[in-house]
């Protein structure tokens, strides 16, 4: 039996000040509606900062949404979710770059479950 899979790529750019601009394809919510979905993020770095995903941070940790996440590569990260638990949460994506040692952290991209049907 196959894993569902949620494809989401990441864009990143930098603006005329350096800041970094993060635009998500599909933009919006990521809605799991089935068990053991795995959410992968797919970056796209055009800031020439080599960034690299190292994890995701969460306001929420223990609320039980997402179960689990792994870096597959620098440039994939993995979201793991049993849609065991109705809600939905918000996290950040963690990058490093190659310009320092300073962490780059996402806008609040977010997860809805809408629980095992």
């Amino acid at each position: 039996m196959s894993v569902p899979v949620k494809n989401i790529i990441v864009t990143i750019t930098l603006d005329d000040n350096r800041v970094p601009q993060f635009a998500y394809e599909p933009d919006g919510p990521v809605v799991v509606d089935k068990p053991n979905t795995h959410i992968i993020y797919k970056l796209q770095d055009k800031t020439d900062m080599d960034l690299a995903f190292v994890g995701a941070s969460f306001d929420t940790p223990f609320d039980g949404i997402i179960d689990a996440v792994k870096t597959e590569a620098p440039d994939m990260l993995i979201l793991m979710d049993t849609n065991s638990v109705v809600g939905k949460t918000g996290f950040r994506l963690i990058l490093s770059n190659s310009n320092n040692t300073l962490l780059v952290s996402s806008q609040d991209p977010q997860i809805v479950n809408t629980g095992n049907n």
